[in-house]
Order: structure tokens, then C-alpha cells, then sequence
């Protein structure tokens, strides 16, 4: 785990100097007779931020559940000469993502040359979308790490790879005008080349433009959440419709996989929106955060009802990234600020550290480099 936080650690360095750039009211940084526009040095401060990432998750070795399980057996199948009708029977690989390894084995490339694309994919979408629309750089970069999203992307890449398409792509959604939201739809649509899950995403599009009262959404929840046993029924058929049927009766369905965790932050963050709603009812953002939020507490509480329901909140709860820092902002006084923020933070630490660490989930811990496979990092 320490070589996670040394390289959070780092990443944060340049983002809070990109953060300190971002306050001076200039557009121009001169150095003795050197002139540069500002954003410029922002741009590069940001990739010196994602580099250290996109190096430890490219270069590690057999690190994520899935790293040798899908990964490396696709690319493998890939390597075979099989077609993709002929991988995609063996082991769900959707067209997007197939096509990717066909293009690193033409390059000549291995392992390595697959996760260190990937990665880059995945982390540099996610840093410019920070950069471009959050409230707080630092901020959502922490909760990037503590919030376990990092660590799920360690052995769920496609659905990071398709999730990171879907994060940049809400820059489209928070603007106005049906070509912004047929911008996003295109996202949505290259997302699903990744993986087919991220078409859960279209959602985010009724989220911005239905209004509804914070009362009336606690309301809503609490309603259906009273049904949750009565619902279970016609959800398992439905869900053994479709490819997922196989978890059914599995792990992924046991009531023990309620964590209070995430409820509880959605709530306190729902709680915000519902304070602020007067203050900020009429900004473009505030429909797409306060009906995200209790989609997600609705999901969240209602977990043992439907096996993989925790993966539909890896899409939605992209926005908490997003919202978070939003939310913060508008507290006025300073020290309820520094307590709501250290709070939560804190909050997701521990669960992450509990979740990655003890029960040792994901197959993040311990960290083995691919240069020195042997060498394990705890």
C-alpha cells in the first residue's frame, strides 16, 4: 500500500501547482526573457501529475484479479490468429478492445505494451476531465485513489477503459444544446466498444434535465427501498435474461456484501444538495448532481437485492468526483469546510484501506513491478 501513497503523494504536488496557477490572474508566465502562455505549463504539470500513475499500473506484473484470468488469456486467444467472433465465444471481449491488442501485436508489443496503453487510457481521461470541470484538482484526485475507483480499475479495465470515455464525455452533458448531448452520446457509444455495460450511462441525459424536489427523491427512496424483497423476483428473471445470469445464487448476490460505507457518504453529500438547493437549484450542474446522488444511495442500500448492482454504481458514481468538490465549494464557513472534507475523505480511506488491504480485494496488494517480478511491495 505504501507504494500507492508515495505516488498519490507526488501526483498531488503538481496538481496543487496547477492549482496555485489557476489563481494567478495572468495569462502569461514570464521568467527573465522567457514567455509562456500559462496553460501551457498547466498542461504540463497535469501529465507530470497522471505519468506516475500511468507507470505503476503499466508496468506492474500480475497485479488485479483479472490481470492473468481475462487480460493476458485475451491477448493470448488474440495472439492466436482467432477472429473476434471466435474470442468473444471463449471469453466476453467486446470489438473495441479486441482491436486494441490486434494493433499493439502489430506493433510488436507484449503484455507490458497492453496494460501501459491501457492505463493511459484510463488515467489521462480521468486527469483531464479533473483538470476541465472539477472544483478541486486535489480533491478529486484523492478521491479517485481512496474511493477504491484505482484500485476496481487494476482488475476491471475494460469497464475503466469505457468508464474513463464516459467521464470525459460529461463535459458534453453539462453544457446546453442537443449537439453537446449528441456529443456525449457518442462517448457513451465509444465506451461501449470497451465494454457493453457503459450503455447504463445514456442514463446520466434524464438525470440533467428532470427536476424533482429533494424531498420527493428521499421520498421515492424510501418507498422503494420498503419493496426491496418484493422486487427481488421479477429482477432475477429479469437478469437471467441476460449474460450475467451466471451470478445468480453466487457471492455477488450475498446480503453480506452490504456496505454501509457508500450509503452514507452519498447521503451526507445528498444532505449538501438538499441545503443548497435554493442557492443552487437554477446552475446547469445541479440536476445531473442531486439525481445521481439518489440514484446512488438508491443502488447502494439495495445491494443484496440484485447480484452486480455494485458495478452500475462504478459508472454513476463518477460523478461523486465531480459533485464532491462542487458541494464543498459551497460551504461558506471554513472550518465546517475542512471537517466535511476531512471527514469524508476520510471516511472512503478506511473502507478502501479495509476493502484493498485486509480482505485484500481486487488484487491490489501486494505490488510486483514487471521489471523485477520477484520483488514484492506491501
Amino acid at each position: 500500500m505504501y507504494i500507492y501513497i508515495i505516488v498519490l503523494l507526488i501526483s498531488l504536488l503538481f496538481a496543487s501547482v496547477i492549482m496555485e496557477l489557476q489563481k494567478m490572474p495572468v495569462d502569461v508566465l514570464e521568467y527573465k526573457t522567457i514567455t509562456i502562455p500559462k496553460r501551457y505549463v498547466e498542461y504540463m504539470l497535469l501529465f507530470c501529475s497522471m505519468l506516475p500513475f500511468i507507470l505503476l499500473c503499466g508496468l506492474r506484473y500480475n497485479v488485479g484479479v483479472d490481470y492473468s484470468y481475462t487480460y493476458t488469456y485475451l491477448y493470448d486467444l488474440v495472439a492466436q490468429g482467432l477472429s473476434y467472433t471466435q474470442v468473444n465465444a471463449i471469453r466476453n471481449c467486446e470489438i473495441g478492445f479486441y482491436w486494441l491488442i490486434r494493433f499493439i501485436q502489430a506493433m510488436g508489443g507484449g503484455y507490458v505494451y497492453l496494460f501501459t496503453i491501457t492505463s493511459a487510457v484510463i488515467i489521462s481521461l480521468f486527469w483531464i476531465g479533473f483538470y476541465q470541470q472539477s472544483d478541486n484538482l486535489c480533491m478529486s484526485i484523492t478521491l479517485f485513489i481512496c474511493a477504491e475507483s484505482f484500485f476496481v480499475s487494476l482488475s476491471y479495465v475494460r469497464q475503466f477503459m469505457a468508464r474513463a470515455v464516459v467521464f470525459y464525455g460529461i463535459k458534453y452533458l453539462t453544457e446546453k444544446g442537443m449537439k453537446n448531448v449528441l456529443k456525449y452520446l457518442r462517448c457513451v457509444a465509444l465506451a461501449c466498444t470497451f465494454h457493453t455495460s457503459a450503455i447504463l450511462m445514456i442514463g446520466l441525459i434524464a438525470a440533467k434535465y428532470i427536476r424533482i424536489h429533494p424531498g420527493v427523491l428521499t421520498t421515492a427512496i424510501i418507498i422503494i427501498s420498503s419493496f426491496k424483497y418484493t422486487l427481488e423476483k421479477p429482477l432475477e428473471w429479469l437478469l437471467r435474461k441476460t449474460k450475467y445470469h451466471y451470478a445468480i445464487g453466487t457471492p455477488f448476490q450475498s446480503p453480506v456484501r452490504f456496505y454501509m460505507t457508500r450509503p452514507i457518504a452519498y447521503s451526507i453529500l445528498f444532505t449538501l444538495a438538499w441545503i443548497f438547493y435554493k442557492k443552487c437549484r437554477h446552475d446547469k450542474n445541479y440536476n445531473l448532481i442531486l439525481n445521481t446522488l439518489a440514484m446512488l444511495i438508491l443502488i447502494t442500500v439495495n445491494f443484496d437485492v440484485m447480484p452486480q448492482l455494485d458495478r452500475v454504481t462504478w459508472y454513476y458514481e463518477i460523478l461523486v468526483m465531480l459533485c464532491t468538490p462542487y458541494l464543498i465549494k459551497q460551504i461558506e464557513n471554513r472550518w465546517l469546510k475542512k471537517i466535511v472534507t476531512i471527514g469524508l475523505i476520510t471516511m472512503y480511506a478506511v473502507f478502501t484501506y479495509h476493502n484493498v488491504v485486509v480482505y485484500l480485494a481486487h488484487g491490489a496488494v501486494p505490488y510486483r513491478f514487471v521489471l523485477a517480478p520477484s520483488m514484492v511491495i506491501y
